[in-house]
């Protein structure tokens, strides 16, 4: 198995660990079983979410229907099949914390056993939950629009904005409950409160997210 290192990454994380009080970290252990017998013998990889360079992947065969990974590097990674496998499978998200991630992998994929992953894998409930609700109402609002149904476009249109909002404040309010963690900052980089927007006259201004109502100049 290829350990996983990258220097720029330990550096980040020693940053990190010694803002959240620092100590000695232990290892990480995932512990994964596959639904599908048809997986045994192929490969699986532990991917860093944020830098998928070759040389910080790691893989593990599957072996009697499971598969284990060790790396004492706190990340967000993703778990993913050999890709000549990996039409019908669900590639997971996972946080290398100190612990065992217990992980089932198949074409619904979870995991769980540490304090992220379970929050992780709360996330990833409600947002499979927010996509099957979010995505038929954009749907029908779009028929509605292309149809010349004004009133009925408006309607699907706001009901979708609202289920969105929701998500949008769920997620940030667990970026909130997990600070200073790698899931904290995916969550934060995928749902901001604010962006910045470059105006004609080259001025830089804060936006909300959520209203699109400027906030105010961007400091220098």
């Amino acid at each position: 198995m290829k350990k996983i290192f990258s220097s720029l990454l330990v550096a980040a994380i020693v940053a990190g660990l010694t803002a959240c009080g620092g100590g000695k970290q232990g290892a990480c252990r995932i512990h994964g079983v596959v639904s599908d017998a048809q997986m045994e013998g192929k490969t699986m990889f532990l991917v860093p979410f944020t830098n998928d360079s070759p040389d910080n992947v790691d893989s593990a065969k599957i072996v009697n229907g499971s598969f284990e990974f060790t790396t004492d590097t706190v990340m967000l990674a993703k778990l993913i099949m050999d890709y000549h496998y990996r039409l019908g499978t669900q590639t997971l998200l996972v946080v290398t914390e100190p612990g065992t991630v217990n992980v089932t992998f198949g074409a619904v994929s979870s995991g769980g056993g540490t304090p992220l992953n379970d929050s992780l894998q709360g996330w990833k409930t409600v947002t499979e939950r927010h996509n099957s609700e979010y995505g038929p109402l954009i749907k029908q609002y779009r028929e509605a629009d292309n149809k010349g149904d004004k009133s009925q476009a408006a309607l699907l249109k706001a009901k979708a904005d609202s289920v969105h909002l929701a998500y949008k404040q769920y997620s940030r309010r667990l970026a909130d409950n997990v600070k200073n963690t790698v899931l904290s900052d995916f969550l934060q980089d995928m749902f901001p409160r604010k962006y910045k927007l470059a105006k004609p006259d080259s001025t830089v201004v804060w936006v909300d997210a959520d209203t699109q109502e400027e906030l105010g100049p961007v400091e220098e």
